[in-house]
C-alpha cells in the first residue's frame, strides 16, 4: 500500500552520478521495510516492550518533583536525589526489593544492585 502512496522515484532520462533523491516519505517507508522484524518483534515477543523510552520514564519522576517544588534546594540536593533514584531505579530493574536494596545501602552494601539475581 505505501508503494501506490509513494511510489520510488522514476529511472532519470540523463544518467547523472550518485544515487537518486527519494525524499523523506520514500526514505522512511523503505527504512520501514528493512527493519520489520525489529520493529514488529514486541507482537511475537511480549518481553520486548513496546517501546524504549524507559529513560524517559526514569526521570519522569524527578520533573514532578521539580514542578511540585518548585526547585532543588542546592544542587547537592539535586544531585543526591538524582543518585538515590537511579539507585532504586537500578534494583528495581534487577528485580531486588527496594526495602532490601535501601537496607543494603545503609548497611554499607550498596554494590548488591550490581549482583543480578536471576
Amino acid at each position: 500500500m505505501a508503494d501506490k502512496e509513494c511510489p520510488p522515484p522514476p529511472e532519470p532520462i540523463v544518467k547523472r552520478r550518485g544515487r537518486r533523491k527519494k525524499g523523506k516519505e520514500r526514505s522512511l517507508i523503505e527504512r520501514l521495510d528493512d527493519l520489520r522484524d525489529q520493529i514488529t518483534l514486541f507482537a511475537k515477543d511480549f518481553r520486548v516492550p513496546f517501546d524504549n523510552n524507559q529513560a524517559e520514564r526514569d526521570i519522569r519522576n524527578v520533573k514532578t518533583k521539580v514542578k511540585v517544588s518548585g526547585c532543588f534546594r542546592s544542587s547537592e540536593g539535586a544531585q543526591d536525589y538524582l543518585d538515590i533514584t537511579s539507585y532504586l531505579i537500578i534494583a528495581r530493574k534487577h528485580k531486588i526489593r527496594m526495602v532490601d536494596a535501601m537496607r543494603s545501602a545503609f548497611d554499607g552494601n550498596y554494590d548488591i544492585i550490581f549482583r543480578i539475581t536471576r
